[in-house]
């Protein structure tokens, strides 16, 4: 899994949609969002869809976008590009959204069997991008938002760990 996922997002040009379904295959790849219970394209509000939504061990509701590993993070000045600024538009959205109607996006989200006091809080994250390309020097900007960010790599680094983890054992 972990080197076909490599070869995935090493290519030129991967769609998003093919990350997307890769993952779907492969949920071990969210294993680092510890998840107990995990929705694929789940909706949101009445206007948007998540990529990903899950409950994790911590009973916190996590809304996950995810964006092609092509997408550019920062601009050759070391401003957010555009791009990543609208995934982290779209998950504030969704956050705004969970705050003012808690009961009403689990109920979009369909987890059934989910009460809503067992929610702690509701997060949002978005995966994009790579992490070793020139211009993400400033990778550590995205690492303080109000929504969690993780790039592609972080996804197999956590994988990696977890087979190496296994393999001891």
């Amino acid at each position: 899994i972990a080197r076909d996922f490599s070869e995935l997002f090493d290519k030129e040009g991967v769609p998003e949609e093919e990350v997307q379904k890769f993952i779907e295959g492969n949920p071990i790849l969210l294993g680092g969002f510890m998840p107990q219970l995990l929705k694929f394209k789940a909706p949101a509000t009445t206007k948007y869809k998540t990529d990903f939504a899950l409950v994790n061990t911590k009973d916190e509701l996590v809304l996950i976008e995810i964006e092609k590993p092509t997408t550019r993070l920062f601009k050759k000045d070391g401003g957010q590009h555009s791009e990543l600024t609208a995934a982290f538009d779209q998950v504030g959205d969704w956050l705004s959204g969970a705050t003012r109607n808690r009961l009403g996006i689990l109920d979009d989200i369909g987890m059934e069997g989910i009460s809503i006091d067992r929610i702690t809080n509701v997060r949002g994250a978005v995966i994009a991008g790579r992490r070793d390309r020139p211009e993400n020097r400033n990778i550590g900007k995205l690492l303080r938002q109000d929504v969690d960010f993780y790039t592609f790599d972080d996804l197999l680094d956590h994988l990696r760990h977890q087979i190496q983890t296994y393999n001891k054992v």
